[in-house]
């Protein structure tokens, strides 16, 4: 037999506030990239597509704001509450349409919102005096985010494990993201640094970044500065000694 189907109650859904607010900055951001509802109905040879990207898009967040919703099927099962319809999906959504957008509809579209959110954060953080560095001081870093079996692009070490990694350049003043990338689990972080490195940045990272030299010298050559923890132990020339002042040397 299969799982017996769960009802949803209404009244234990919540957040919907924010989820108006996400529709308003999802519906800019595809003003600003021309999206059009036209567009996202086609369905080559087929009847015209019911489930609209901002209906799709804000059903998964709809998901993560109400955990009583924990899968796929408890999704579309809310779909046919009438609250739910007016509020985020327009209309109940079927099993087979909602995982037919999963390839269709481009999440390059939540970062663009996420991202815009991040750029709104005021430069309040820390010692006034560091204001200057607010566009250049960062963080990198990558974090593994498991993923399903059925995930065949986000391989990982090997054929059994599955992870997606959330390559993630963070605003040290800003105390927001300033660039986020999202690639298979096995890939190089170094790689992706390229992408996000500008003239002028300052960016501090763990020891993975260290690991071959080569690359520090071509961060370099593209006039950035690193704090970086070095993996392998150092080989080191000393070009020149400076004597200890009384301000530097160290207290008894």
């Amino acid at each position: 037999m299969g799982r017996a189907k769960r009802t949803i109650d209404e009244a234990k859904l919540s957040n919907w506030k924010l989820l108006d607010v996400f529709r308003q900055r999802l519906a800019q951001a595809q003003q600003s990239r021309d999206r059009g509802a036209p567009e996202e109905r086609k369905r080559p040879g087929g009847p015209e597509r019911l489930l609209l990207e901002n209906h799709y898009f804000s059903l998964m967040l709809f998901g993560l704001f109400n955990p009583i919703v924990d899968s796929m099927r408890g999704l579309c099962a809310a779909s046919h509450l009438r609250r739910v319809q007016k509020e985020v999906c327009g209309r109940p959504v079927s099993l087979g349409s909602f995982s037919e957008a999963q390839s269709i509809f481009d999440p390059e579209l939540l970062k663009e919102v996420f991202l815009g959110l991040c750029n709104e954060v005021p430069q309040s953080w820390g010692d006034p005096r560091l204001a200057h560095l607010a566009d250049k001081l960062h963080l990198v870093d990558g974090t593994l985010l498991p993923a399903l079996p059925r995930m065949h692009w986000a391989l990982w070490l090997d054929g059994k494990n599955h992870a997606a990694k959330l390559h993630l350049k963070f605003s040290v003043l800003r105390q927001a993201a300033s660039e986020a990338l999202l690639t298979a689990g096995n890939c190089c972080e170094r790689k992706t640094l390229r992408k996000f490195v500008n003239p002028g940045n300052i960016i501090v990272a763990d020891r993975y970044y260290g690991l071959h030299y080569a690359f520090l010298n071509e961060m370099r050559n593209m006039d950035t500065s690193f704090v970086l923890r070095l993996r392998n132990k150092p080989r080191m020339e000393i070009c020149e000694e400076m004597a200890l002042t009384k301000q530097t040397a160290p207290q008894a």
